[in-house]
């Protein structure tokens, strides 16, 4: 739970200064009135924090909708299983985006207008199910629903990788080789042509053209198959 500083008022009349963990600041004065104090004023402390390193990945958000349609489906509060989820991440932004939600829901805000506040992390088509959920008072599922999907396309981009393995290591292989007799064996080749003293065949000509052209630009025709299995991908 976070942490506020308060100011607060004793059966004496006297003020007191301290920090107390609380979900709110309506919790924070229920417990202070626990101890015989009358809260005054609460704020919570600025973090020192950054906005958290690193990317958030297919699987943090799997994490992310896993963690919240657990605790919502046994009555945990929103708020509290974003603070449960903050503390149980070591995932920096992740960490980071937890407390911010938590911040802007305990603020006022609806969870979809939280997310929102990020939307590289959260699109659109992932705010409007979770507004569809929030309206329909079912959260839970929403989430679990999402999980699932993300779990799919996750599973789906697993196997796409390991399919384009293969022909990526083929061709590479397959290259390597054509490099090879291009830039070493044809110019071998060319020269005993040349002692023989004869006229060179057209087909040879291009042969020889083709292996000067291998031999300047050999290492762009070694990235060519990374760069068109990564277009695939995208």
């Amino acid at each position: 739970m976070p942490v506020f500083h308060y100011r607060a008022i004793d059966l004496s009349g006297r003020v007191k200064k301290g920090s107390a963990e609380a979900s709110g600041e309506f919790d924070l004065a229920d417990r202070l009135a626990q101890l015989g104090l009358d809260l005054i004023a609460c704020h919570r402390p600025r973090l020192r924090t950054s906005t958290g390193t690193g990317k958030i990945t297919r699987r943090d958000l799997i994490f992310f909708c896993y963690h919240l349609e657990q605790t919502l489906s046994v009555g945990v509060p929103l708020v509290d299983s974003l603070g449960d989820l903050r503390e149980s991440t070591s995932h920096p932004r992740l960490h980071y985006l937890a407390s911010s939600i938590q911040a802007a829901v305990e603020g006022g805000k609806t969870l979809t207008e939280a997310l929102a506040d990020h939307p590289a992390e959260f699109n659109d088509i992932f705010c409007s199910l979770i507004s569809a959920g929030e309206q329909s008072g079912d959260l839970a599922q929403v989430f679990c629903t999402i999980g699932e999907n993300l779990k799919w396309q996750d599973e789906q981009a697993a196997v796409t990788r390991r399919l384009l393995t293969y022909p990526l290591f083929v061709g590479c292989v397959v290259i390597g080789v054509v490099v090879f007799l291009m830039s070493y064996l044809v110019p071998e080749m060319l020269q005993f042509v040349r002692m023989l003293g004869r006229d060179v065949p057209l087909h040879t000509r291009i042969l020889i053209t083709v292996s000067g052209f291998i031999s300047v630009w050999w290492p762009l025709l070694l990235v060519m198959p990374t760069i068109k299995i990564g277009r695939a991908h995208v």
